[in-house]
């Protein structure tokens, strides 16, 4: 079952989103965080959605930005009111489970990981972004235009100047530092064939909790490939089921 939802802002916007469940409500659920340029309705985080309240989580999805009433649009947006944003969603629904976790995918990683974390009980973060300013201001397919930065990532997508200017002081060392006072245990899962695999290093080195990784291989960034969101919800799932409520 599937119900729409919408939060208020401090600032006078609403947080729009989903909430799975299996029909009735679970004690304790999953809130998933999409990245950059992304949104809750893409294929890994509808199979979630649909997956997880089989097995007692239910899960909840805001949109960072969309077309619906008073909600942040992409042009208007930083890292920092990401991170905002989805601490605004994880207070509201902490205090109506017993558990919460959470899962950041890509740029949904440090959206999780610089803003609250107290009210997750575990984390996992899917192929994520561990330095952000290597994904605007030092990316090459990034360019000006007009007043706005054009991403061309297939399809090409504007946003902000605060956005991009923004990310240039978001560092690997801003986002080790974060990571340091997350107490929350995290599972980083990586696909093999994407670049953050090839870094060698990501969150699970700086968390102050227990912490592991794993590699699911023929995938890429987005864990489209046949075969291999399956075991991207399973090991979601397997590293929750540890840390029950």
């Amino acid at each position: 079952m599937e119900k729409q939802w919408a939060i208020d802002t401090q600032d006078g916007h609403k947080i729009h989103g989903l909430l799975n469940t299996s029909g009735k409500k679970n004690n304790k659920a999953i809130l998933i965080v999409h990245g950059l340029t992304g949104h809750p309705r893409e294929y890994h985080h509808n199979c979630a959605a649909f997956d997880f309240p089989k097995h007692g989580y239910d899960v909840i999805r805001p949109w960072l930005y969309c077309g619906e009433e008073k909600a942040r649009k992409l042009i208007d947006c930083t890292l920092a009111i990401h991170a905002q944003d989805v601490a605004t969603v994880a207070q509201y629904f902490a205090n109506q489970y017993d558990a919460l976790y959470g899962v950041g995918h890509s740029y949904g990683a440090p959206s999780l990981i610089l803003s609250e974390t107290s009210p997750f009980k575990a984390l996992c973060l899917w192929d994520p972004t561990v330095d952000p300013s290597e994904t605007l201001s030092r990316n090459p397919y990034v360019e000006p235009y007009h007043d706005y930065y054009l991403l061309r990532w297939e399809p090409d997508i504007l946003t902000g100047k605060a956005m991009y200017e923004d990310t240039k002081a978001i560092t690997l060392d801003v986002t080790k530092v974060a990571a340091k006072k997350c107490t929350a245990p995290t599972r980083v899962i990586l696909a093999a064939d994407g670049m953050y695999a090839k870094r060698g290093d990501s969150y699970d080195h700086y968390i102050n909790a227990e912490c592991d990784r794993k590699i699911i291989p023929g995938t890429d960034h987005c864990f489209y490939e046949e075969g291999t969101t399956e075991p991207l919800l399973n090991y979601t799932r397997e590293w929750f089921d540890k840390f029950q409520p």
